[in-house]
C-alpha cells in the first residue's frame, strides 16, 4: 500500500509532476508492469529525480544520474527534458529555489 504522507506532499507542489506520478501509479495498478518503453523511461528518469530530490544539498553529478538512469548520456539528457520539460541542472536550480523559498516562509531566517 502506497499513502503519501503530508510531509511528503511538500515534494509535490508542482501539480505537473504530481498529475504525472498518479499516472503513472495508475498505469501500474492496472497494468502490474511498466511494458512499453515510454513509462520504462519515465521509471528510469524518475530514479534521477528522485536521487536528485534525496540529496540537492549535496554535489550530484551528471554520470550518477547517467548510471542511475541505465542510458547513455545523449539519453538520460534527451529522456529527462522530454519527461520534466528542463534539463537536469534546469531542474536542480528550480529544486534549490523551491527549497530556499520553503526555509525563507517556514522559518524565521532572514535573506541577510
Amino acid at each position: 500500500t502506497l499513502a503519501l504522507k503530508p510531509e511528503h506532499m511538500a515534494r509535490w507542489r508542482d501539480a505537473a509532476t504530481l498529475g504525472r506520478f498518479i499516472e503513472f501509479l495508475v498505469h501500474l495498478a492496472r497494468h502490474g508492469t511498466v511494458a512499453d518503453s515510454e513509462s520504462r523511461v519515465q521509471v528510469l528518469i524518475g530514479g534521477g529525480i528522485a536521487y536528485m530530490n534525496r540529496h540537492y544539498m549535496e554535489k550530484i553529478e551528471v554520470e550518477t544520474l547517467v548510471k542511475l538512469s541505465h542510458m547513455s548520456r545523449r539519453n538520460f539528457f534527451r529522456n529527462f527534458k522530454q519527461a520534466t520539460g528542463s534539463s537536469p541542472v534546469e531542474y536542480l536550480i528550480c529544486l534549490l529555489r523551491r527549497h530556499a523559498v520553503d526555509q525563507l516562509i517556514h522559518s524565521d531566517r532572514s535573506i541577510a
